[in-house]
């Protein structure tokens, strides 16, 4: 459980980080999500090969 003030972190696909530059199916949710991380509301975590 995160602590009070804690940004929660989320696991990022492939598949997810592809629709912030690719305009396909999913890419307005992608972008929110990348507006979410940028504002400090949640932090990502992902492979190195990302």
């Amino acid at each position: 459980m995160s602590e009070p003030g804690e940004r929660s972190p989320i696991v990022l696909d492939t598949s997810v980080a592809v629709k912030f530059y690719v305009p396909e199916e999913g890419r307005e949710q992608a972008r929110e999500l990348l507006s979410t991380v940028e504002s400090g509301g949640a932090r990502l975590l992902a492979p190195s090969t990302i």
